[in-house]
């Protein structure tokens, strides 16, 4: 069977950094989306609560999302202030909706539709990082081997697989934990030229699963491109840096043809982005990805997200 596992850090990493797997979905693949953690420490838990004892100077923000330029109130919104374990299972909620939006995409041969399974690791808060939760401390080892932990299960269970996570050279630290268990895992690549095949070589890496991975490749999230070239190596060979107007080795996915890449970026932004936008909080959902965590990055990778045409209160 073609399958390929998709190691998420976060609920809507793989939207904003990995959504091309949608291809190998309309390709027939079997996609695993493995939410490594469901994210419950989030800046969308300020913007969603009021208590000004919350913030550092007592000031509740104006929302930054361009829909909800004000201030939220719950009361007059009609929810309750959700708790981090709520937020957290908000989040899981948006990708498994996001993912399986993916999963609808027109196949590239009628009929040929891979199919998609969602599963929730459920790793804790600053799983990646130390205790200060800043996003680009530097990673833990606790943390780096509770994603060795998950990528071995799978690995093994499933070892005629693709792998894929974000770049062990991320900014963020959770994504860089995912990163570097999984470049532990596959060992490390020694570049052998662009007409060389294969292109690389591996030195280390697990003795028994190295062998299953030698497909694994990871993902460089577009808001990290301005970065040193070297920190990412040949990131067209071994990283992915795909959003959707740019598409290394696109023949392989499409076949070449910029018509169905641009079905798919227009399926992306009219069904799977909705995962994350989608505001109803009075019945748990809160646009958390594209509208309070980093409305920011899904604008700069995506455009601005579509308005809503629903009466909303403002202060």
């Amino acid at each position: 069977m073609k399958r390929f596992i998709c190691y998420v850090p976060h609920p809507d990493d793989e939207t904003l950094s990995m959504w091309p797997l949608m291809h190998y979905l309309a390709s027939g693949y079997e996609g695993h989306f493995v939410f490594m953690s469901r994210g419950p420490v989030t800046p969308a838990s300020l913007r969603l609560d009021p208590d000004p004892t919350h913030y550092a100077d007592g000031v509740q923000p104006v929302c930054s999302w361009a829909d909800h330029n004000y201030k939220h109130n719950p009361v007059q919104e009609q929810y309750t202030v959700p708790t981090v374990d709520e937020l957290g299972l908000a989040r899981l909620h948006e990708g498994m909706s996001a993912v399986g939006a993916m999963g609808m995409v027109p196949p590239i041969v009628a009929g040929d539709m891979g199919a998609v399974i969602t599963h929730d690791e459920g790793l804790g808060t600053n799983w990646g990082a130390s205790g200060s939760g800043s996003s680009t401390a530097t990673p833990t080892e606790e943390g780096i081997a509770a994603c060795d932990e998950i990528m071995r299960r799978y690995i093994e269970q499933y070892p005629n697989s693709l792998h894929f996570t974000m770049s062990p050279s991320d900014a963020h630290c959770d994504h860089r934990a995912c990163g570097i268990a999984l470049r532990r895992l596959k060992g490390n690549p020694v570049y052998m030229g662009s007409t060389a095949s294969p292109r690389f070589t591996y030195t280390g890496g697990d003795p028994i699963l190295a062998p299953l991975l030698t497909n694994a490749a990871f993902f460089v999230s577009k808001l990290y491109w301005s970065y040193t070239s070297s920190q990412y190596g040949n990131r067209l060979s071994e990283y992915c840096a795909w959003y959707p107007n740019t598409y290394p080795d696109n023949n392989l996915i499409t076949g070449g043809s910029t018509a169905k890449r641009d079905e798919y970026t227009s399926w992306l932004r009219t069904k799977v982005l909705k995962a994350y936008t989608a505001w109803d909080p009075a019945h748990g959902s809160f646009a958390i990805g594209g509208g309070h965590s980093v409305p920011s990055q899904f604008a700069n990778c995506f455009g601005p997200a579509v308005p809503f045409a629903s009466a909303l209160w403002h202060l």
